[in-house]
């Protein structure tokens, strides 16, 4: 039930991460999304006031040249710029023509006439912002025909007093209402479609996205892989290396430790056995014998150094290795164990359970460890000793100096 339980626990919390890495992956890729899609914005508006700039420049171009032209006209007459001007748009359109993403005009405030009068609101507004600011250019992106437009206005203004004359004797304007230097004439307005580079950086913008989605997403899910590949393993050496029962490390894993001793070594070796193990099975069953044996090496465990081990060879029979112990030491670390069984109460199924054990000891003094199934045999050979002479004790080789 409790394994039943643990994995139902796992799936969930595999779906748990699992959800996490795709919300992960969604949110940079909304991220990467909105970065280049502002990137790439930034860049066509750039673009195309930079060479908004370029068609205003030209445009001037035009101007400048018609005017000298009409100023040495045989009949002496001031030319009229706004006549020029509208001649040179005319000409300036027919060269930057680009499949349609181009138009020029020009624009005049209410009440000072160059061609067109803005009559809309908001283009009064742009022309106010012109005339109260010293920019040269305001720009916006605006729709036109139904497509995204860039839409920039550059400032006509009198830069010296000849200019503002000459526009005065062409409108007859005198007193309060005429020009001064650095009176806003009026403004060239330049429409590009820019509708068709937004919709190709927003499908530059999504493929990279998609593409930032599948790439987290598929890292979440190696690591994952990985994390629980890993965790696998731990598991798969764990079961390899110890008894499922007790925790306790197995005979294979015992051994694999001797076989890393490098040198000769001090210690003792204990065979733990307990006593009539298969009285206490056959009474109270082996649910109850389990937990006795889970209780036992819980206690053993608990009294071991960190450098100690304790093995479960099979059944009710255990190994402890003790290094680097004096005789003395050992001798009083087994007799801790046995008092420790005999004094222990395991309670099962209401069932009160005593139990006892017989340890058998053997010391090991500057040995190599290829010894290890020698020093066991004597070791076993002093447990069945403990056996014979009435079980519940320690039993050594009386030659050895304790």
């Amino acid at each position: 039930m409790w394994s039943r339980e643990r994995r139902k626990t796992q799936r969930k919390l595999a779906r748990l991460y699992v959800l996490v890495g795709v919300l992960l992956a969604f949110l940079l890729a909304v991220l990467m999304h909105s970065s280049v899609l502002r990137q790439g914005q930034a860049i066509i508006v750039e673009r195309a006031a930079s060479e908004a700039g370029l068609i205003v420049e030209l445009t001037s171009g035009f101007v400048r040249a018609y005017s000298v032209f009409g100023a040495r006209h045989p009949d002496g007459k001031l030319p009229n710029p706004a006549i020029f001007r509208a001649e040179a748009l005319k000409n300036v359109e027919q060269g930057i023509r680009d499949g349609g993403r181009f138009s020029t005009g020009v624009v005049g405030l209410p009440g000072r006439e160059i061609r067109n009068v803005a009559e809309d609101e908001h283009m009064r507004e742009l022309l106010d912002e012109l005339e109260s600011t010293s920019a040269v250019t305001v720009s916006e992106l605006t729709v036109k025909n139904g497509q995204d437009t860039h839409r920039s206005l550059w400032a006509f203004k009198a830069t010296e007093q000849a200019c503002a004359d000459c526009h005065n004797a062409i409108q007859n304007r005198t007193g309060a209402d005429k020009w001064e230097v650095g009176d806003l004439l009026g403004a060239q307005v330049v429409d590009q479609n820019i509708d068709t580079a937004l919709a190709n950086v927003n499908k530059t913008a999504l493929v990279q996205a998609v593409l930032l989605f599948i790439a987290v997403l598929a890292i979440w899910l190696c690591c994952l892989y990985l994390t629980n590949q890993r965790r696998l393993n731990r598991k798969l050496k764990l079961l390899a290396t110890t008894d499922p029962l007790t925790g306790c490390i197995n005979r294979r894993e015992l051994y694999e430790r001797v076989n890393r001793f490098k040198k000769r070594t001090n210690g003792a070796v204990l065979m733990l056995d307990l006593d009539k193990f298969k009285q206490i099975n056959d009474t109270h069953g082996h649910d109850a014998g389990d937990e006795v044996i889970r209780h036992f090496t819980s206690s053993v465990r608990a009294s071991l150094r960190a450098t100690d081990w304790i093995a479960r060879l099979g059944g009710e029979e255990f190994v402890v290795w003790l290094p680097d112990v004096t005789p003395a030491e050992a001798m009083s670390i087994a007799e801790r164990f046995r008092i420790g069984a005999e004094q222990a109460i395991v309670v099962s199924d209401d069932h009160v359970i005593k139990y006892t054990v017989s340890i058998g000891l053997h010391i090991v003094q500057n040995q190599t460890p290829d010894l290890f199934d020698a020093w066991m045999k004597s070791a076993d050979e002093h447990l069945y000793r403990a056996k014979q002479n009435g079980r519940n004790r320690v039993a050594w080789d009386t030659g050895q100096a304790l």
